[in-house]
């Protein structure tokens, strides 16, 4: 056998050539050993596959970009790797749906999903990060919303520059644990990154940000985050525009930040509700961009008194319902600003001097201080420059007769002020110090003034309501708290009723301690918007409202829900011409019966009635006059209302959509109101369910296409004579819908009406429930009307109804209104008496209104003439073609005259700027005088007809 003498200085060893071979072997096993265990760190994801994604519900897709990929995949993570040499996407089917897990090596700089369309929901977990050299995270898991991160790994980020959008809206992400230590030291773009993450919340404050220089919208609605990143080196930050927008969870100190570099700060705490630390350290020197930075920053309140504005160009929103903020701000550089809209839109707590602001290149104020309850300081020293614009600028604010009296005096002082401006002062008193130079602005420059009046003739009637402090309540047995809602407020009170006015500048709710318990009046006057009990509160020491003053109410939306001891004594009634929403208004309210004049109410504008007089189980006052044309909503309105049994049958509901639970429970009504309008209801579900006394005809009303009458009849007063007749009027309406669900449990039908029930059931596809065969004949009701129609005719109106059934009907009286409440008598026609044949009547309205609203009113027979029963229709409207009015001579000089109109109209005459420069009360042949007008074009109105004028004075 062969041997080899190994010699050195001081050992001899001796090896076999097998030896020798061996022991290669070895080695290169250890070093392919070695160096396959470093290449085989791949990077490791988890799928499952039937997620919403592009490829389909057994496979996934790796998505890609660019150039420089050369991977294999291991789709089993069996580590066997079954595709290699992949250079872009790739998209594998496994076969059957479920969760797989997937390994990466090779070259693979980067992964894109969140780049519309892709398989992002199907991505779970990044178990592992391996050995990839990441060249980009830009929108890497973007949209990735059941994402999370497992890997105890760190990702190589060291050729990393852009983090654009990595986790955005990876709503579930919360991790991974170690994030914190990732190298982020080459990063420049970090903007979005973690938008709409709203769970994540992991300790980042040791980033090296260094390079970092976009941060924009970084944290927006990351609702969660909330980890202190104070040592954030931000020296090259430049963009910071949205960074907290909405991160409501955020308040950690960041003013040692250093933002030298900066130039957008637009919309930073924008709805970051809990933020409220120390910036005004921060160097804003470079700042353009300040627009909504503080926009519903609602807590916070820091000194920012020393930023240096001196670059900045839009204020825009500001502080716009930063309702803590109120700070001293007066020493801002504001040359350069050139808009403020809606900057301190209300800011309810800002009352701080700006009137030295240099706004000599502003040119939008629109809305600036709206709402700005508290602010009332003067802006005279404010330039007022061309385009500068002023629409809603000071309406609602809390600027006080002196200082908008001031402030009028100042500008129209400053001979660099523009003219042709429009000012929105609602709600600002001005005194008689002020009315010469508001004339001047007015009659000299041509401003329009808007919502403001003279102090000098403005003496508001006081809101007046009495309270019993010991009643249970959220203030203690001394006490009262007035309640409001939202903004608008500025009002003051005299808690002692002896009209001096104890505390003012009010502009929320506001508590008062009397001392000793016991029943107080108290005023409010000033701007009250709206009381706001909303079913909590002090609702049970509410005793009276005595008077309801000159308040413009705004809204009765929940005004005195749950006052469970309300009574309203008030002979006047409110205003509420502005108001829409009366919905739950006297919800819970047990023991009201009133006011006496409740009917009387302007309801014109009102939208919403839902729930108005839920509960208010005393009530039964009459409300039929009520103008309820514009109503959409009516659910629930008399749920449970015990007592109210008023009629309402000649309300205007054309325009009502919501019907469900109206008289739900309402145990007392039962009142005609078979002629509503019933064209546009969309829900009628548990109208009349439980409301057992109701037993009324209901067939004339018109039925929308997808209505719902879900619990409609149920355990409802309708006996079998009143349900019959309502379908047989259902199924004799050609326009009666198909496929329908009619819920009337406890109802019996007749004979008379098994015909109609099976037609509306078989032919039409309705679908009954709970009701049930009589197994008699059931009474018709007197008339069964299918159509009431009108149109102008000549020179009157035509109006037309049908029946297709008559019983003991004496006649139709014909009913006209000009407003859709007030109805009188015009005409009788007289009734077939009885009769099964279907019957057409006609009836000539020959004094027709420009719009009127026609009803009927069907009689029955008796042996003295009349029973005294009777039915009303629905309401129809009928308006009058329109003739077009001349007027002469047009030119005119001094007389001018108007044809074409029959009756005495109001007549108002305007300037090219829209200010009335002339009214009278105009009859037919009665002169215009316009001698007293300077020459030029003017509008003259008239009814409804606006026509263009001119006036030309005749040379002397």
């Amino acid at each position: 056998m062969l041997k080899t003498l190994l010699v050195s200085k001081t050992n001899y060893v001796f090896f076999s050539v097998n030896g020798l071979l061996r022991l290669a072997v070895l080695l290169c096993i250890i070093i392919l050993a070695a160096t396959t265990s470093y290449a085989q760190q791949p990077f490791i994801t988890t799928w499952k596959t039937d997620n919403t994604g592009t490829s389909n519900s057994t496979s996934i897709t790796i998505p890609t970009t660019g150039a420089g990929y050369n991977y294999e995949v291991d789709w089993n993570n069996d580590g066997v790797y079954d595709q290699s040499g992949i250079t872009g996407n790739v998209t594998h089917n496994f076969g059957v749906a479920g969760i797989y897990t997937v390994r990466i090596r090779g070259s693979f700089p980067r992964i894109l999903l969140g780049d519309y369309p892709t398989d992002r929901l199907k991505l779970l977990d990044v178990a592992q990060w391996g050995d990839i050299a990441w060249t980009s995270m830009n929108l890497a898991f973007g949209g990735c919303a059941n994402l999370n991160i497992s890997a105890t790994d760190l990702p190589d980020l060291s050729g990393v520059t852009d983090m654009t959008s990595m986790f955005q809206n990876c709503t579930v992400l919360n991790g991974p644990a170690n994030i914190g230590n990732w190298n982020t030291a080459n990063v420049t773009h970090m903007e979005r990154m973690f938008a709409g993450t709203k769970a994540f919340n992991q300790p980042i404050g040791n980033w090296n940000t260094g390079n970092v220089s976009d941060m924009g919208f970084m944290f927006e609605e990351a609702s969660a985050f909330n980890q202190p990143i104070d040592n954030w080196n931000t020296a090259s930050l430049i963009i910071m525009e949205h960074m907290f927008f909405g991160a409501t969870s955020f308040n950690q100190p960041i003013g040692s930040w250093n933002t030298a570099n900066v130039t957008t700060m637009g919309s930073l705490f924008c709805e970051a509700t809990n933020f409220n630390q120390p910036i005004g350290n921060w160097n804003t020197a470079k700042v353009i961009n300040m627009e909504g930075m503080f926009f519903k920053a609602t807590a916070f309140n820091q000194p920012i008194g020393n930023w240096n504005t001196a670059s900045a160009v839009t204020f825009d929103y500001m502080f716009c319902e930063a309702a803590a903020f109120n700070q001293p701000i007066g020493n801002w550089n504001t040359v350069k600003v050139t808009r403020m809209v809606n900057m301190f839109q209300a800011a309810s707590a800002f009352n701080q001097p700006i009137g030295n602001w240099n706004t000599s290149v502003v040119n939008h104020f629109e809305g600036m201080f709206a709402d700005a309850t508290a602010f009332n300081q003067s802006l005279a020293g404010w330039l007022v420059r061309p385009f500068f614009e002023m629409t809603d600028m000071l309406n609602n604010c809390g600027m006080d007769c002196e200082n908008y009296s001031a402030t009028l005096n100042g500008w129209n002082s400053n001979p660099g002020t523009r003219s042709n401006l429009s000012l929105g002062a609602a709600g600002r008193l001005y005194g008689t110090n002020a009315v010469a130079a508001r004339t001047n602005l007015m009659t000299t420059k041509g401003w329009i003034f808007t919502g403001d009046a003279a102090s000098g003739t403005f003496c508001p009637s006081p809101f007046i309501t009495t309270w019993k402090t010991d009643n249970i309540g959220d203030s203690n047995g001394t006490s009262i708290t007035i309640p409001t809602t939202g903004v608008g407020y500025n009002y003051e009170v005299d808690w002692n009723n002896d009209g001096i006015y104890d505390q003012a500048g009010i502009t929320g709710d506001v508590t008062h301690d009397f001392g000793v318990a016991g029943t107080y009046t108290i005023r409010i006057r000033g701007t009250f918007p709206q009381i706001y009990f909303r079913g909590f509160g002090d609702k049970e020491k509410l005793l009276d409202v005595a008077q309801w003053g000159d308040i413009a109410w705004a809204s009765m939306g929940g005004a005195f829900s749950g006052c469970s001891n309300l009574n309203i004594s008030a002979t006047d009634v409110p205003n509420l011409s502005g108001v829409t929403d009366m919905a739950a208004m006297f919800q819970g309210c047990t023991t009201l019966d009133g006011p006496a004049n409740i009917g009387d109410w302007n309801t014109s504008n009102v939208q919403y009635m839902d729930v108005l007089f839920s509960g208010a189980t005393a009530f039964n006052r009459p409300i039929g006059n009520w103008n309820i044309s514009n109503v959409r909503s009516m659910f629930s309105m008399f749920e449970q209302t015990e007592a109210f049994n008023q009629p309402i049958g000649s309300w205007n509901t054309a325009n009502v959509t919501d019907m469900a639970g109206m008289f739900f429970e309402a145990a007392g009504f039962n009142q005609p109101i078979g002629g509503w309008n019933t064209a546009n209801v969309r829900d009628m579900g548990n109208m009349f369910n439980d409301a057992t006394t109701f037993n009324q005809y209901l067939g004339a009303w018109s039925l929308e296409s997808l209505v719902s009458l879900e619990g409609m009849l149920t355990n409802s007063g309708l006996d079998c004579d009143h349900y019959s007749a309502t379908l047989i009027g259902w199924n004799a309406n050609p326009n009666t819908p198909n496929n329908l669900i009619l819920d009337a449990s406890g109802r019996l039908f007749g004979t008379n009406a098994i015909a109609a029930r099976d037609h509306l059931d078989v032919a039409k596809g309705w679908i009954f429930t709970g009701d049930g065969f009589s197994g008699t004949e059931c009474s018709a009701l007197p008339v069964t009307l299918i159509s009431f129609t009108g149109k102008s005719q000549g020179n009157g109106v035509l109006l037309t109804w049908e029946t297709t059934s008559e019983t003991n009907n004496a006649g139709f009286e014909i009913e006209k209104s000009a407003d859709a409440r007030t109805f009188e008598k015009i005409g009788f026609v007289d009734g077939a008496g009885d009769s099964q044949a279907r019957k057409t009547y006609n009836f000539r309205d020959i004094n027709p209104l420009p719009t009127a609203y026609y009803r009927l009113k069907q009689l029955d027979y008796a042996a003295d003439g009349s029973d005294g029963k009777f039915e009303y229709s629905r309401i129809i409207s009928v308006k009058q073609p329109r003739e077009e009015i001349v007027i002469y001579p047009n030119p005119a000089t001094h007389n001018l005259y108007v044809k074409g109109l029959n009756s005495e109209q109001k007549l108002i005459i305007r300037n090219t700027k829209g200010q009335v420069v002339h009214k009278q009360r105009w009859s037919v042949g009665n002169a215009v005088k316009v001698d007293h007008l300077p020459s030029g074009p003017y509008f003259l109105s008239v009814g409804d007809q606006t026509k263009k004028v001119i006036v030309g004075k005749q040379n002397p």
